[in-house]
């Protein structure tokens, strides 16, 4: 809206102010739809948590 109004020079550049419990469930819908996360490799955190051995 300030675009429109003349208030902002830049016209590719916007800044959006919303409250977090109503832009949060947006973007985050947004990118679950989008489907973009399905290509990615799995994360394995349980490999970072196994046990040491007490060799010394």
């Amino acid at each position: 809206e300030a675009s429109s109004w003349g208030k902002v020079e830049t016209t590719f550049e916007q800044m959006v102010y919303a409250e977090a419990t109503i832009a949060m469930p947006l973007v985050v819908g947004y990118a679950y739809h989008k489907g973009a996360w399905k290509k990615r490799k799995a994360k394995e955190f349980q490999k970072l948590y196994a046990p040491a051995s007490a060799d010394a």
